[in-house]
Parts: C-alpha cells; structure tokens; sequence
C-alpha cells in the first residue's frame, strides 16, 4: 500500500441539533478531500492509507474535536478504525492526552460494518474500556446498515447509537412504526440516541415527539470547512 498524504485531507464538521430547540448541541469531524480534481471519497482515502497513516489522523482528530468541544462548548465525535481502537500506542496516547484535558465531551464512533468477528470482542471491549476510564464515550454507528444486534450493545459498553440515514429514510418512507419501537427501546437502555439522515420538515414532524433524541442532517446544516468555526 502506497499511502495517501495528510497533507491532502481537510477536516469538516457536521453539526448536531437539539430535537427540541434546534440548537447546536453536538458536532461530528469528517475527512474530506481537498485536491481541486479526482477527489477521493472519504472511504477511498482510508482505503489508501496505511494503517500507520490512518492511526497518525485518528490522534489528529482527537486533538482538533477536543479543540472544536473546548471553544464550541459541545460534544464532539470522530470515527475510529477498529485496528486503530485496538492499538496500544493509540490507546496510550489519548490517555496520555487525558492527562492534561477533560475528554469527556469526545465521543469514539465504531461503525456497525467494521466489527470483527466474535471471537475478537474481548479484546476491543478491554480497549473501550481503557479509554472510557479517562472519559472517551463510544457511539455505534450507522445502526441498521449491517446485521444489527444487541448482543453487541450487551457486551461491548456503549454510551450512544446512531441510527442511520438509511434505517430512518426507510421506515419514514414507508410509514411504518418499527422506529418508534426502537427508539423507544434505545431510551428505556439509557442509550443517547443521533438520528441521522434528517433532511425535510417531514422528518422533524415526525422526530418532534422525541426531544430527548439528538438530530443530525442536511435540514440543519450540512458539513463545512472546521476552519469555519
């Protein structure tokens, strides 16, 4: 693998809203390209990059979410590669960085398509429980996209679920009421829950009767320059 330049990736944010007041209360760091031609999607990127590369912009992105939570005064979340989140000079650095800040407001995403096999859980959950003692929060991401289950969120110690674009449009679509049935269930389990995908006044129609449910999608905002903020 040849690699992919740092140098040629930009930070964006996309901002997270209160289902209630519509107030920014959260924020999500995205990877973009910044060629000014044959841009690379974000997940072309990665799949470029070395695993020392990709490690290298994971602990970059911890310290600008950090920096964004400290001068935006909301949570911030990125999202970590498996092999990153299991390796141990990762993992020392962050808590290293605990040393010096409060991360409570950083919140690791794993998404839902990038889980290992079974046999490899206990070693992702001492991880997670590694970085949630010095105050890391971990969200599952893109919930609905893969074959979704609990034993997951049973075993591994999640704080939040992010439920997809593509669970929610689904189920908006074709008026069925299995999503209030899981974001019920998610609620009575103490999970923060991020609806992403919402995009119409339909959407916040329908999202009104959960306030305590965070938003997230192009009917706020959608993803801009971090140096914007």
């Amino acid at each position: 693998m040849c690699g992919y330049p740092l140098s040629e990736i930009s930070t964006y944010v996309q901002t997270q809203y209160d289902s209630l007041m519509h107030t920014m209360c959260g924020a999500e760091l995205l990877i973009r390209s910044n060629k000014l031609e044959n841009k690379l999607s974000p997940i072309e990127i990665i799949k470029e990059m070395t695993q020392e590369e990709l490690d290298t912009l994971t602990f970059l992105l911890v310290e600008k979410s950090l920096e964004f939570s400290i001068n935006q005064g909301v949570p911030c979340s990125i999202n970590v590669d498996m092999n990153t989140l299991m390796n141990s000079s990762f993992i020392f650095k962050v808590m290293n960085l605990a040393n010096r800040f409060n991360l409570s407001f950083i919140t690791f995403e794993i998404t839902e398509q990038h889980f290992p096999k079974y046999k490899s859980w206990s070693k992702l959950r001492e991880s997670m429980k590694k970085l949630k003692s010095v105050g890391i929060k971990f969200s599952l991401d893109d919930f609905g996209t893969d074959h979704s289950h609990f034993l997951r969120l049973f075993y591994l110690p999640f704080d939040e679920v992010k439920i997809s674009r593509e669970l929610f449009n689904y189920y908006i679509s074709h008026e069925k009421n299995e999503l209030d049935q899981i974001i019920q269930l998610f609620l009575s389990l103490d999970y923060k829950i991020v609806v992403e995908g919402i995009e119409t006044e339909a959407h916040m129609s329908f999202m009104k009767k959960y306030p305590e449910v965070v938003l997230q999608g192009y009917f706020f905002a959608k993803p801009a320059p971090l140096s914007t903020f």
